[in-house]
């Protein structure tokens, strides 16, 4: 089985588009109509997205959504990843000096793991790095950025089945 499609609720279809084809060099591959709503059908990266409009039944806006609400991406050159999405437009509301400041300030865990499917263990975890960013996306979508440093033995996220 292969993932094929996330599908969002926004109050501007095409907003959410023109957002994806500007940051992320997104590709739109269908506009139309879906059950009577306009729709905008698009791939961006590997994943496809689906916007329909319907504005009375979009989510609302959450100011904290970039932990409840986002797509995430693997990139494998963080910074450079950062400094071309900016110059594009890109708002960033978590880099990985925040994190790293969170990390020192004694505050909450950014994560806290209790479990980990094989290869990964607590001996292996510590060969294990993520570096991590979030921007800004359209409609209170929240896009995070992950660049992710793992032997292979232990990388669950190259395309594999588990």
């Amino acid at each position: 089985m292969k993932f094929f499609e996330v599908q969002e609720v926004v109050p501007d279809a095409n907003e959410a588009a023109s957002f994806f084809e500007r940051i992320m060099d997104g590709t739109v591959l269908f506009r139309g109509e879906m059950i009577g709503l306009p729709f905008v059908k698009m791939k961006v990266a590997d994943l496809t997205l689906v916007f329909i409009e319907d504005p009375d039944k979009a989510l609302p806006i959450d100011p904290h959504g970039y932990i409840r609400r986002h797509l995430g991406f693997r990139v494998t050159d963080l910074d450079k990843t950062i400094e071309e999405m900016t110059a594009r437009g890109a708002e960033f509301v978590v880099t990985p000096a925040t994190v790293e400041k969170l990390r020192k300030s004694g505050g909450k865990n950014w994560v806290k793991i209790d479990y980990a499917h094989t290869p990964l263990t607590c001996e292996t975890s510590s060969k294990y790095s993520m570096s991590v960013a979030i921007f800004k996306g359209p409609c209170g979508l929240f896009i995070e950025l992950n660049e992710l440093n793992m032997p292979p033995e232990i990388d669950w996220h190259r395309d594999t089945d588990l």
